[in-house]
């Protein structure tokens, strides 16, 4: 999948604050003419406050490339990814249509394919089974399986799907 091209952030989102030192030394390395360019301090990639501003303010706002349409070419094969702490799963539908779909069961929020639990990164599925309580989803995220919940009443699994991210063309959104 290819991501977009979008346009850098304005300088005023990467704005120094008073109690922000960091920021104010990356715009003041970024803001440098080219013959006086430096790099940016080397806790701008090891600061866990910094990389929370990079999730919220770059990428969960901004369309990411999560993986290749080579890697998942049949109905079935998917790639397990993490964006900024959520856990994804890109699936080749048997419509051959690619789906963007949460790894977070609806019943008590497993991953549904933890790496702990020996998934691989890449692979193919019929279904999608959570570990847990064996719910099971279809390519799309539709549950298709959920044992003894046909004895709740008003259960509807029609209304239980995994979250679907946004994807078009070959792109994929984290929102």
């Amino acid at each position: 999948m290819t991501a977009i091209a979008e346009p850098p952030l304005p300088a005023a989102k990467l704005g120094p604050t008073p109690s922000d030192p960091l920021r104010a030394s990356i715009l003041e390395a970024a803001s440098k003419p080219r013959e006086q360019s430096t790099t940016i301090p080397a806790a701008a990639y090891t600061d866990p406050g910094f990389h929370e501003f990079e999730n919220q303010e770059i990428f969960r706002k901004e369309w990411i490339s999560l993986c290749h349409v080579s890697q998942i070419p049949n109905p079935g094969d998917f790639v397990r990814v993490d964006l900024c702490g959520e856990p994804m799963l890109v699936v080749r539908s048997k419509d051959m249509s690619i789906k963007v779909l949460s790894r977070t069961c609806r019943h008590r929020g497993m991953d549904l394919m933890p790496s702990g639990f020996g998934h691989p990164d890449e692979g193919n599925k019929r279904v999608i089974l959570c570990p847990y309580h064996l719910w099971s989803y279809d390519l799309d995220g539709k549950l298709v399986g959920a044992p003894e919940m046909h004895k709740a009443d008003g259960f509807d699994r029609s209304e239980v799907c995994l979250h679907r991210f946004r994807s078009e063309s070959g792109k994929v959104s984290s929102s």
